[in-house]
């Protein structure tokens, strides 16, 4: 995602009038550090906040295997007492 974003970044840099660049705010120092502060925002946007919903995706799910196989009728109790966990 972030490669793609790069890329797009790059293409529009590229596409402007010669006279775009002439600005002190659109120098080649400037542009190199936004792109690359940027994209560092957005891949850890999205990287960062991935990874621990798959994790607590599969431990849920995990757990509620276990313990139906162990144990269904308190299983379905300790389902059924979930939300008002989550409230509390």
């Amino acid at each position: 995602m972030t490669l793609k974003i790069r890329k797009v970044l790059y293409f529009s840099i590229l596409q402007k009038n010669i006279g775009w660049f002439d600005n002190k705010d659109n120098g080649p120092s400037v542009l190199t550090s936004v792109m690359a502060s940027e994209t560092a925002i957005i891949n850890g946007a999205s990287s960062d906040s991935v990874g621990p919903q798959v994790e607590g995706t599969f431990a849920l799910l995990g757990g509620i295997i276990i313990g139906l196989s162990y144990c269904w009728p308190e299983a379905l109790i300790c389902i059924g007492l979930s939300p008002v966990m989550m409230i509390g």
